[in-house]
């Protein structure tokens, strides 16, 4: 009887550790999984689904190491929508949105796969292109700005956008090159809207 005993309670101990251990591995991968979830929502902007600042900061440090370590040539381009307030002020928030998710979207189909679109803030819109030189900067002028005049609108009324640009140098961080291409923005507002400054 002694014997039967132990091996009955040898077996619900090994069901036990068996159960207890599958408990703990699919805890343990719910929570990865989970984990991977949130970081994922950590770096996407909530309202277009585009990638945030947060995500477009380690984009560009990632950038400018390669650039560094192997010559990779890299744009960047700022894209802000012009008078974005009076959208919201005229149609209101929900308009203005929509205005915002229809504009990720466009830019996102008129740029190359390898292209990355952040949201950085409000109206404004960071655009990351690997393998891409001057001229590349100057297309997209076409590509980008000329597609949002015709494709994008509030209500009835033409959407459009500023866009500066600057391709990185080798002696620059994320930052210099950043404020680079913000000072063309500016130049392209400062020219009357709905243009591209490189």
């Amino acid at each position: 009887g002694k014997a039967y005993e132990s091996m009955a309670q040898l077996s619900m101990f090994l069901v036990t550790a068996v159960v207890s251990g599958l408990v703990a591995f699919v805890f343990a991968s719910r929570t990865e999984s989970q984990r991977q979830a949130l970081e994922r929502l950590a770096t996407l902007d909530s309202l277009t689904g585009v990638p945030n600042r947060r995500a477009m900061e380690q984009e560009l440090q990632i950038a400018v190491a390669e650039h560094r370590r192997e010559g990779t040539a890299y744009g960047l381009a700022m894209l802000d929508l012009d008078h974005f307030k009076g959208i919201n002020d005229e149609h209101g928030h929900e308009a203005g949105d929509e205005v915002l998710i229809a504009f990720a979207r466009l830019v996102a189909c008129s740029t190359r796969k390898v292209d990355r679109i952040f949201r950085f803030g409000g109206e404004e819109f960071v655009l990351l292109m690997p393998a891409t030189h001057v001229d590349g900067l100057h297309a997209i002028d076409a590509s980008v700005r000329a597609r949002v005049a015709e494709q994008l609108d509030c209500r009835g009324r033409a959407v459009t956008v500023s866009i500066g640009a600057a391709s990185l140098r080798p002696d620059e961080d994320w930052q210099a090159w950043m404020s680079r291409a913000d000072a063309a923005l500016y130049m392209a507002k400062r020219q009357g809207r709905n243009r591209t400054v490189v």
